[in-house]
């Protein structure tokens, strides 16, 4: 009794119910969703703004440096101070003590 049972109620009913679901639902219905969209809805939208952006861009760089370099004439007024002459020259005679002990200047003498 016990060799009739086994070797016959264990595989037919094992083998049928997962052939027919995995391998028939599952491949239709998440290839088809993906298709239409990324596709169409991706590159249109993506090429037109980098198209808009570029004249835009060009033209607000134009009108400003010809505008902004005048300006700068005004600073003669600061070289005319006091203060900005006598701070260049203390800067400007301490490194000649160093320049006879060595040609290169101030960069052996910081070492030393």
């Amino acid at each position: 009794p016990p060799h009739e049972k086994p070797p016959h109620e264990n595989t037919p009913p094992e083998y049928q119910p997962p052939h027919e679901k995995p391998p028939h639902e599952h491949p239709p219905p998440e290839y088809q969703p993906p298709h239409e969209k990324p596709p169409h809805e991706k590159p249109s939208p993506k090429y037109q703004p980098p198209h808009e952006h570029s004249p835009p861009e060009y033209q607000p760089p134009h009108e400003k440096p010809p505008h902004e370099n005048p300006p700068p004439v005004y600073k003669p007024p600061y070289e005319n101070s006091p203060p900005p002459h006598v701070y260049h020259r203390p800067l400007f005679q301490a490194p000649p003590p160093v320049k006879p002990s060595r040609p290169f200047g101030p960069f052996p003498a910081f070492k030393n």
